[in-house]
Order: structure tokens, then C-alpha cells, then sequence
């Protein structure tokens, strides 16, 4: 195996989806686990469209982002194919359902030896706005040689929607060892600017969009203080708002529950874009990771800032949604329902009264963070790619 191809978003957007082929193609070159050539056809950027290479692979910039319209891909594989492997890491929003988009796969097929894609998510049949999913997804079955899938609940999701079975590989969630975790409280606050003042921090990062939470968790902080009378914690919001305006809104209205409520000395927004390593500061700095991740039933898919949370090893508040499966079957004790605000606030505080004996029940965490790390991920990558080329 001599070539790899990739199609996928890429840094620096800020897009979970690059960053997860970021830290794929990383561990891969870091530990040499594949040397030869890797090129990603990224998403264009305004002011970037021009080829470079980074540490990783040769970026070449041939689409938008949510708009299907797949001719330059072709035209740039063809001109540097072909590929042993050509592997497609896919979202919704980044490649629509379309007819288009099935056409194209069919194509890369003359350009590459076997086709893999990822379904960072997969939907059930009867989601709003994704009916007759499970033909469309058996037809990307027909096409590619496997789907890798992240979660249990993806993989029999299309195993029940009559997709080949044995086209369907799981391999989990990459997780990243927090370099910084041994840093002190102190050196970590200055480096991201924040005044700690020997208070219990909370921090929820990521995204700042609806389905994250954050209303619950300005709420449960109001009863941690307010109720409860525990004013000496500190809740880090930290983030760009993804969605566009319905999310303006909401983070806007966020931001006016909180001032009402007194809590501007208790609640920290960071609305701007975190890098990757002040994400990882972030996390070294908490003294717990909350994560109030809304119910959207039919919608499955595995969260990328858990598994940079499990890599710091500190305490996580979640709550029981597909997207913290992980979690929920690691810890359930640390798992609230969605939605309730009470049952969050007083795992809070729970967590500040006990939190020797939590940091004790973490310890079943280490396992999967080792077996779930990106150097065994990209191992995992490395078998799949070499048994589709043995068949």
C-alpha cells in the first residue's frame, strides 16, 4: 500500500470532522504506522485554496462544504490518483443527500483500488427531515467496499435499515492524551486568561449551539448558587456559535438568563475560537467536564469533545443521549436525564462533595482511553485498509 486519499474537511476550519482526520493522519505519521503518500481534498476556504502541505499530507482545496457539486474532486483525484485507498469521512451538512453525491462515489471508484467512508452520523428512518434514509444508505453500501461507524447504536441502526452487514466496520472514536494535565491550576489559568480565584471550575467547550445544553447548564448553575448556596464554582462556556442565526438567538438569550439571575461572576463566556491546544488547557484546568447534551432521538452519532474530555481524566457530568453512549455505559452514575437542570446541578454538587471518591470511579476510564487512543485508532485504520486490499 502505497497511496492513501482522503476527502474531507480540514483544518483550519473549524469543523470536528477535520480535526478528526487531523488527528488520524497525525498519529499515523508520528508513529509511522503508514509512510507513504497521503493527499486530503479539503473543503476550500476563502482565503486559502491554494495546494500546501502540512506535517500530515498534501492539502489540495476541490469543494464547498454543503454544496454538492462534485466535478473538481473528480478532476484533482484523477489527476493524482490512483489510490490504493480513497477514504471519504462524511457529514450530512458537508455532502447532502443527493442523487449527485452517490454518482461521484460511483466515479472514484476508477480512480482507486477499494472505497471506505465514515458515517460520523447515522440517522434512524423516521427523523424529521430524513425519511427513505435507509435506501439511500443501502446504496452507499452497494458502492463502497465498508462503512466504518463509531457506536454500537450506529452500527445496528444500518444493519437494521438493510445494509450489508458485513460492510459495516465499527471502530471507535479517536482520544487524545491531554499533554497538559500536569500543569498547575495557575499556569494553565494564565495561559487562557482566566481568573480562577481557588474556585471549582466547570467548563463545557465546543460548539455554543442549542443541543448542547448550555440554558441547562446556565439554570443549574443558578440553583448551585442560588438554591444551594455553592457560590464558589466558575462555569467556562467556550466556542464559536455553529447554526447561524436560530443560534444566535438562543446563545443571546443564554447570555440574558444569566445576567438576571446574578450569575455573571459564576458563568464565563468564551465565545470565540478555541484552538486545539488551549481546548486541551481548557480541559486540564476543570475540575469537572459538563456536558448537558440535549435528546435528539434518531440521531446518532459519538462526541468528539468527549474523547478529548476522557483523554484529561477529570470528571465528566453528561447526560443519557446517543452521542454520550460511551460514557453512559463507562459511568452511569455520572449520567443524568436531558433536560433537568435539578438532577445536573446536584451531580454538581455531588461531585464537589465527593470528588476523591469520583476521581477513584474514573479510573475505569484509563482502559478505554488507551484502546480507544488515536495511535490505536489509526492502527485500526491500517488493519481495515489492509484486509480490503487482501480480499
Amino acid at each position: 500500500m502505497n497511496k492513501i486519499g482522503y476527502l474531507s474537511t480540514y483544518p483550519p476550519t473549524e469543523c470536528g470532522i477535520g480535526e478528526y482526520l487531523y488527528s488520524l493522519l497525525r498519529d499515523m505519521r508520528d508513529h509511522n504506522i503508514f509512510t507513504g503518500e497521503v493527499i486530503v481534498f479539503s473543503n476550500k476556504l476563502s482565503d486559502l485554496e491554494k495546494s500546501r502541505r502540512d506535517i500530515n499530507a498534501y492539502i489540495i482545496p476541490s469543494f464547498k462544504r454543503g454544496i454538492p457539486e462534485y466535478n473538481e474532486v473528480l478532476k484533482n483525484v484523477k489527476k493524482y490518483g490512483p489510490f490504493d485507498i480513497f477514504h471519504v469521512q462524511h457529514e450530512w451538512n458537508i455532502f447532502p443527500r443527493t442523487q449527485k453525491f452517490l454518482d461521484f462515489l460511483n466515479e472514484l471508484r476508477n480512480y482507486t483500488r477499494r472505497l471506505v467512508i465514515t458515517l460520523h452520523t447515522v440517522y434512524h428512518i423516521l427523523y424529521k427531515g430524513f425519511e427513505g434514509i435507509d435506501k439511500y444508505n443501502r446504496e452507499i453500501g452497494n458502492i463502497v467496499d465498508t462503512i466504518i461507524v463509531h457506536s454500537v447504536l450506529q452500527e445496528f441502526e444500518l444493519r437494521s435499515q438493510g445494509v450489508n452487514l458485513f460492510k459495516i466496520h465499527r471502530i471507535p472514536h479517536g482520544t487524545t492524551i491531554n499533554p497538559y494535565i500536569s500543569e498547575s491550576k495557575d499556569v494553565l489559568a494564565k495561559k487562557l486568561g482566566i481568573n480562577v480565584n481557588n474556585r471549582f471550575i466547570i467548563v463545557s467547550p465546543g460548539f455554543l449551539r442549542e443541543d448542547k445544553g448550555l440554558d441547562i447548564l446556565a439554570k443549574a448553575i443558578d440553583y448551585v448558587v442560588n438554591e444551594k448556596g455553592r457560590d464558589n464554582v466558575l462555569l467556562v462556556l467556550s466556542g464559536v456559535i455553529q447554526g447561524g442565526l436560530p443560534s444566535l438567538r438562543y446563545v443571546r438569550k443564554v447570555h440574558e438568563y444569566i445576567v438576571s439571575a446574578g450569575l455573571t461572576g459564576n458563568v464565563l463566556f468564551m465565545e470565540k475560537y478555541v484552538s486545539r491546544d488551549d481546548m486541551l488547557r481548557l480541559f486540564a484546568l476543570a475540575d469537572v467536564v459538563a456536558m448537558a447534551y440535549k435528546l435528539k432521538e434518531g440521531k446518532y452519532s459519538i462526541s468528539g469533545i468527549l474523547h478529548q474530555a476522557l483523554g484529561s481524566f477529570k470528571p465528566i457530568i453528561g447526560t443519557k443521549v446517543s452521542k454520550l453512549i460511551e460514557y453512559y455505559q463507562l459511568l452511569p452514575e455520572l449520567v443524568v436525564k436531558p433536560d433537568d437542570y435539578r438532577e445536573f446541578g446536584d451531580k454538581i454538587i455531588y461531585v464537589m462533595n465527593n470528588y476523591g471518591k469520583v476521581l477513584e470511579m474514573m479510573s475505569i476510564v484509563r482502559e478505554y482511553v488507551k484502546r480507544t487512543s488515536w495511535i490505536n485508532v489509526a492502527k485500526e485504520h491500517m488493519r481495515l485498509y489492509k484486509k480490503l486490499l487482501e480480499g
